[in-house]
């Protein structure tokens, strides 16, 4: 049977998601019945370290205009009894009274999607309207080898995709072009390279540098050996923008924005953005193919050396 999904449901993976930082958590996740009996699926699953052991948490939702009742409590109970260690109901419409005390009864934990809490730290995911998430496609059009010495050159000599980096003890670093792309990867040169492209929206092309091991040389097509300290591409950029209208709610105690859209290439993206208190502010971006259950997960931004110039 394929996985289900639906737009409530992965809210609801993406906040657990943040929640537990130090857990695996999965969207439409398979689970075997402990006593032999079938395998079914469950909207999110968590795996939580616990000392040695591992605690899995089943997490279930409903995503109606009315509150959740008694029949669906016990229908959830009775497909997780054997299933997990501790089962979680969200709905968006909240639990009738009754079904709220069978859910206490039986040690079910109960959460409503409300309105946002109205409390003293909550200063920024309420009043965030929209957001554009944007897309940017680089290409190493040229390289160029910043040497260390001159070389009787005048200007930096391009080089390729293919020569060969190696360091100071003549042990091979790597080729050229995927020292590049691998430097161009790192989130906070991507960061940089978007940054400047975003404000310079009338341009699309840049230059960027990054520092080569210290005594690091290549060895050009005449087998002359130059000693590098640096490397220069020249970088091309085509940019789309999509925007993002954003829903606002609390469930429990965390206050959430989130909102959906598409792409022109066909990509869905969901995001969303919680504040809890006492914790830094965390957004995840989920980007999928039209009509596809996985995708890239985006959470935050590590740091790393890239000098990027216009």
């Amino acid at each position: 049977m394929p996985k289900r999904s639906n737009s409530f449901q992965t809210l609801i993976y993406l906040l657990y998601h943040q929640l537990h930082d130090r857990a695996t958590v999965t969207e439409s996740a398979m689970v075997s019945d402990r006593l032999g009996g079938s395998v079914q699926e469950v909207d999110v699953l968590i795996l939580e370290p616990v000392g040695q052991m591992q605690l899995q948490i089943g997490v279930e939702c409903r995503d109606r205009g009315r509150p959740a009742t008694i029949e669906w409590v016990q229908q959830m109970r009775g497909k997780h009894q054997h299933r997990v260690d501790k089962l979680v109901l969200v709905s968006r419409s909240g639990f009738t009274k009754s079904s709220t005390e069978e859910a206490r009864r039986h040690g079910i934990e109960t959460l409503s999607l409300s309105e946002a809490n109205q409390t003293d730290w909550n200063v920024m995911v309420d009043q965030i309207k929209e957001l554009f998430a944007g897309k940017f496609n680089f290409r190493i059009t040229k390289g160029y080898a910043v040497l260390s010495e001159e070389y009787g050159l005048i200007e930096d000599p391009e080089i390729s995709a293919n020569e060969r980096l190696y360091d100071l003890n003549d042990e091979l670093v790597g080729m050229v072009g995927e020292i590049a792309l691998e430097e161009l990867r790192a989130p906070e040169a991507g960061r940089k390279l978007m940054e400047l492209f975003y404000a310079h929206q009338d341009q699309n092309k840049a230059i960027a540098t990054f520092e080569v091991p210290g005594g690091s040389y290549l060895i050009d097509t005449s087998g002359t050996k130059r000693v590098a300290r640096s490397i220069r591409l020249e970088i091309t950029c085509e940019m789309s923008m999509t925007p993002v209208e954003l829903q606002h709610g609390a469930l429990g105690t965390s206050n959430v924005a989130w909102g959906q859209s598409s792409t022109t290439d066909g990509e869905e993206l969901f995001l969303v953005i919680t504040e809890h208190k006492d914790r830094p502010r965390q957004s995840s971006l989920s980007i999928k193919q039209r009509g596809q259950q996985s995708g890239i997960l985006i959470d935050m931004i590590e740091n790393n050396d890239c000098d990027v110039d216009s």
